[in-house]
């Protein structure tokens, strides 16, 4: 079975966006960063709907791959990644920080 469509834009919305964010910064606009995918405008509002829900998804996203990656086969390290609540506090305390 394959990707879905939905599942293919949300990969293309977030990879277009970490590769915009690390050439240009912070300051984009949905719009610029679905332009840039080649998907809808409409497509990237329902899947995100502000740039912060795009961000907080981006960030969430690294935190559970490190999470995953630097436990795997230490001693005691749990089993689990971190939850979704725990990854959303998380981002937020660290844009917080910012």
């Amino acid at each position: 079975m394959g990707i879905s469509d939905a599942e293919r834009n949300r990969r293309a919305i977030l990879d277009t966006a970490a590769g915009m964010f690390a050439e240009q910064g912070m300051r984009l606009t949905l719009e610029q960063i679905a332009k840039a995918a080649g998907i809808g405008v409409g497509t990237i509002y329902r899947r995100f709907p502000t740039l912060d829900a795009l961000i907080d998804e981006l960030v969430g996203e690294r935190i559970r791959w490190w999470a995953d990656h630097v436990t795997e086969g230490r001693p005691g390290a749990p089993a689990a990644s971190p939850s979704d609540d725990q990854c959303r506090w998380s981002v937020g305390r660290a844009r917080c920080s910012v």
